[in-house]
Formats: structure tokens, sequence, C-alpha cells
């Protein structure tokens, strides 16, 4: 008769242990990893109809007209009073911003804001070139203002600006390559951070190359998308 073998049943061992957790680390991180790509990949997204349906409205709200009385308050003001602005950028409530204070609805990215910011995210604002190479920012790492926010010109404007803020250097790199110059037509130039794309001597659209040597790492940037008023063949 053959014996019966009692076996005790042990637990893992610590090297054991070390794989099972370090296989789960790496489907973690993996899951996470691909979570964080998809809703990039969504915000993109978002902010390319936004670009294109407010350059839509802009022209649509200043229809017949050839120039803006220039400085960030009149398309801006204009679009949110006429009820043109976006309902999906607004924010919920009012804040006031500026000096003098002026109490109104901001917009914001699909990003939202990084620090507190009582003026939106998302601008609307006259560009003027005139004024381009006066455009004030702040510096790393916290930029700060932007191009919208620093023009005070009287002067008239042909073009306008659809510009976003607070974005991060990832966001800032992909979001300005992502805008095709066609759809809406017309799109005149990108500043990135206060400097032109059309200045570094290479056309539109924007390559990640050209975004990624202007965008800053570690940084909130800005990102200007300035179109004419008029659009082309019209």
């Amino acid at each position: 008769m053959i014996g019966l073998r009692n076996y005790k049943r042990r637990g893992f061992s610590l090297v054991e242990l070390a794989i099972v957790v370090g296989v789960i680390g790496i489907v973690m991180a993996s899951v996470w990893s691909y979570a964080s790509a998809a809703r990039q990949t969504q915000k993109i997204a978002q902010a390319t109809q936004i670009v294109f349906a407010l350059a839509d409205d802009v022209r649509s709200v200043y229809a017949g007209r050839t120039s803006i009385v220039g400085g960030m308050g009149p398309v801006e003001t204009v679009m949110v009073g006429s009820g043109s602005m976006l309902s999906t950028v607004l924010r919920g409530t009012k804040s006031a911003c500026g000096t003098p204070a002026v109490t109104t609805y901001y917009a914001d990215t699909p990003w939202g804001v990084i620090t507190t910011d009582n003026c939106g995210s998302l601008h609307l604002c006259a560009w003027t070139y005139a004024n381009a190479a006066s455009y004030a920012l702040g510096s790393a790492p916290n930029i700060g203002a932007t191009p919208c926010a620093s023009i005070t010109a009287t002067a008239s404007a042909e073009y306008f600006a659809i510009e976003f803020t607070q974005l991060n250097y990832g966001s800032c790199v992909s979001l300005a390559a992502a805008i095709d110059p066609n759809s809406p037509s017309g799109l005149s130039d990108v500043y990135i951070n206060g400097s032109s794309i059309l200045n570094t001597g290479t056309g539109l659209p924007v390559v990640s190359a050209q975004s990624s040597a202007l965008c800053v790492a570690g940084s909130t940037n800005v990102v200007d998308f300035v179109y004419p008023l008029r659009a082309p063949g019209t």
C-alpha cells in the first residue's frame, strides 16, 4: 500500500510577490498612460472644433465689416453680449476681470485653468500686426500675460485671434500643430508664446518641430490662431 504524502501549502515567496506586484504595476501604468492619451486626444479634438466654430461665428457676427476697432474688448464682449459665444466654453457664472473690472461671462479651453484666472483661459480679440512685436509675455515657469490682453491699440484691425492660455507643454505642442489652415479658410498665422510661426521661416500648417521649439516645458503656454475678419474670396 502506497502511503499518502501530506503536502503543506506554502505562500508566495518574497521574490514571487515582487514579480506579481511588478506585473500589476506595469499593467496599471499602461492603463493610466492609455487613458491619459485618450483624454488628451479628446481635448485636442474639442479644441479644434472650438477654433473652427469661433472663426465662423466671429465672421458671421461681423459680416459686412472690413475691420474691428483694436483691443481685446470688442470681439469678446460683442460675442458674449450677442449670445454668439459657444455655450460649451462659457463659464456657468460671471466673474470680474481687468482694470477697471468688467463683470461678465468668461470662457475656458477644454483644459480649464491651471492657476486662478478670473478672466478665463480662452479669449477672442482684434489683432493688429503693428503691435505684434510688443506683445509682452511673462517668463517661465509662469508665462502669465497674453498677447490678447496686451493689445491696446484703437486703430482698425482686419484680423482677430482665438487665444488659448494656460496650456502645458504637451497640449501647446499638439494644439498648435492640429489646426488645418484651410478649415476654416484663411488661417493667417499662429503665435506661440508671442512668437510668430511665419517668422521661423516656414509656412502653415505648424509642424511639431516648430511648436516643440516655441512651447516651454514646465510653464503655462499661450497659443493664438490669427484669422482675417473677411474669409478669402469674400
